[in-house]
């Protein structure tokens, strides 16, 4: 089986890779350059001839949300994606990948429910839910003929990246940093169970769209507990949330417009984590 990325050098994709090349599959870059170029018959030549082509590509959210990043930001995304379809669309279909997966966030949903994937979702003019509907709105261009799934993700938690790293500068100085509300729900999901899914969805005649969270109902407070338990922290920075927005602007919406999301459609098709509790999780992450 060859499997074809799109952005395999961040720190999912790089999990992702030497997860796929365990598996014995061949995996193929699509680069950055590919990308850039936006040459369709590029692209169409690289995803000729793969079993699977998978879409990480996007722009970090984590950095300065300039006028010119968040453009960035939307443009990584759909624009790819977009480039992606239009050239499996064009390769011919006995040469056509059998599986696309393009990825999104649990960003999209409400932060006033609990989200199913079959919560209603509507365009609330947020930096984040707009990318994320227009990013999966692409997706819609697909042939028929190839599989289709997307993958939301929640905050991903592993070693060597995500946002642990980020924690980690601060626990040097055993100090926690709480942002925003201790109230606020924290949707997570551990990096090997992520990087499981795509296995899970590569093997299994599934489609549609699948909550990459752990099925652990959490809150930024309870989060903020576990990590200063696990890691000997001995203080707690809280910075409130009309401060995080005064601070930061809208980046802020990060952190303040969290979601309460829940796996269902993994667990009704059979999907068993291995992380199931922020607990057993932290103890495979080193800072």
């Amino acid at each position: 089986m060859r499997v074809a990325i799109c952005g395999m050098s961040g720190f999912i994709g790089t999990n992702l890779s030497n997860y796929i090349k365990e598996r014995g599959y061949d995996v193929l870059s699509i680069s950055k350059s590919d990308i850039l170029s936006g040459d369709k018959n590029i692209l169409k030549e690289k995803i000729s001839g793969s079993d699977v082509v998978i879409n990480l590509a996007g722009a970090p959210i984590s950095m300065s949300w300039s006028r010119s990043h968040i453009e960035l930001m939307y443009k990584s995304r759909i624009n790819t994606t977009a480039l992606l379809i239009d050239a499996i669309n064009s390769v011919y279909e006995e040469d056509r990948p059998k599986l696309f997966i393009s990825t999104s966030a649990v960003g999209i949903y409400s932060s006033d429910e609990i989200n199913t994937e079959n919560s209603h979702i509507e365009k609330d003019y947020s930096v984040l839910n707009r990318i994320a509907m227009d990013w999966e709105s692409e997706c819609k261009k697909l042939d028929d003929s190839v599989r289709c799934v997307i993958l939301r993700f929640a905050t991903v938690l592993g070693s060597g990246g995500g946002v642990i790293k980020t924690y980690g500068e601060m626990l040097k100085f055993k100090t926690v940093v709480c942002t925003g509300s201790r109230s606020h729900p924290f949707p997570w999901i551990y990096i090997g169970d992520l990087i499981r899914i795509f296995g899970f969805v590569i093997d299994n005649q599934v489609w549609g769209v699948f909550n990459c969270v752990s099925p652990e109902n959490m809150t930024l407070g309870k989060f903020c507990d576990e990590v200063k338990k696990e890691y000997r922290a001995w203080y707690e920075i809280t910075i409130p949330d009309s401060l995080l927005k005064m601070l930061i602007g809208e980046r802020s919406q990060i952190f303040i417009k969290q979601q309460r999301v829940v796996p269902a459609n993994l667990l009704l098709y059979g999907f068993s984590f291995e992380c199931t509790s922020l607990e057993s999780a932290l103890k495979r992450i080193n800072i």
